[in-house]
């Protein structure tokens, strides 16, 4: 792969980005299995496996989790954007972006130590599986997706009431004639006025 001359701004970014996707991926493995209370769950014995997948009731995310996870999530995406959209870019095309790209990801990488040949023999018994890895990911995006959902509801509502809202100023500026009687003038009223008599009266 070539080299590319990468600008300060741009490797900073990504630095920035595998620290902050770093601590995330950590505080993540803290975290309940699933971002709102669930009552846990036992699966049937796997075939050619001892192994039988279960879980302990979850409590769900505390708010002071949640804000912290979005927090992360929020970073990830401001850096994301940050170096995606960076005009180094424009200077490549074709493979020679594509592969900057992927050197980008790496170029703050160190040669990961030689793995000694017990832990290679004898996996950690208590690592997270991908499946569960994947299981916790997926719980928290149906939490996002939920937040989501309801804060769409939110909106929904406000600008269902401001709409309401200018209705009603509306028809109050507006005005209303008052139709002349054998007994009265006809009088003008503002659309709101009290005084204007409705068919009931």
């Amino acid at each position: 792969m070539p080299a590319f001359d990468f600008p300060r701004d741009l490797l900073d970014a990504q630095a920035a980005l595998d620290a902050v996707q770093a601590e995330h991926d950590l505080f993540a493995q803290t975290l309940p299995w699933s971002a709102e209370s669930m009552p846990g769950w036992k699966a049937d014995k796997k075939l050619h496996s001892d192994h039988v997948p279960e879980k302990d009731d979850s409590p769900g995310y505390t708010p002071e989790q949640a804000e912290r996870l979005a927090g992360y999530r929020a970073r990830i995406l401001e850096l994301t954007t940050q170096i995606i959209t960076h005009p180094y870019w424009a200077t490549l095309s074709g493979p020679d972006r594509v592969e900057a790209r992927t050197a980008l990801k790496h170029v703050h990488d160190t040669p990961p130590a030689p793995t000694p040949s017990h832990a290679r023999r004898h996996p950690d018994p208590h690592a997270i599986s991908d499946l569960e890895k994947n299981q916790a990911l997926l719980e928290w995006l149906r939490w996002q997706v939920a937040q989501t959902e309801r804060r769409i509801r939110e909106l929904k509502n406000q600008q269902a009431q401001e709409q309401a809202r200018r209705e009603r100023a509306r028809a109050e500026m507006a005005f209303k004639i008052q139709p002349q009687r054998s007994s009265s003038t006809a009088l003008l009223h503002r659309g709101g006025c009290a005084t204007y008599p409705t068919k009931s009266a």
